[in-house]
């Protein structure tokens, strides 16, 4: 990966096209604020769903309740590429492609965040 090439020897080419990619184009301020707004606008929508659900596997009791978190685990087994495609279509059924709200609902739907703090919500001692 580094035995050369454009920049140099010791360069990672992910790192060239990285300092190519912001040589040659130029992105501004506005677009970087905005991405970073985004980061972290979806890491906080991410952890409050993701905190809401584990509380609710972790200390609610309802019927079908261990079989909600089997799917739930058994959705992190499924590739993230085999579901870009349904994703596609089911914003594109509910009129949210090119928008704000296309971007930020499918990251923090994520069940992986919802897992593990399952778990710790679990280790912590019922107040009583």
């Amino acid at each position: 990966m580094t035995k050369g090439g454009p920049a140099g020897a010791t360069d990672m080419i992910a790192n060239m096209l990285y300092s190519v990619g912001f040589t040659l184009f130029d992105i501004g301020q506005g677009s970087a604020l905005a991405v970073i707004l985004f980061v972290f606008l979806i890491a906080l929508a991410g952890i409050a769903v993701a905190t809401m659900a584990a509380y609710a596997f972790a200390r609610d009791r309802f019927p079908g309740g261990n079989l909600a978190f089997a799917a739930v685990v058994a959705t992190l087994m499924i590739p993230s590429h085999i579901t870009r495609i349904p994703n596609y279509l089911t914003l594109a059924k509910a009129g949210l492609l090119d928008s704000y709200a296309g971007l930020i609902l499918p990251a923090i739907s994520s069940g992986f965040a919802a897992v593990f703090l399952r778990q710790s919500i679990r280790d912590i001692p019922r107040a009583g």
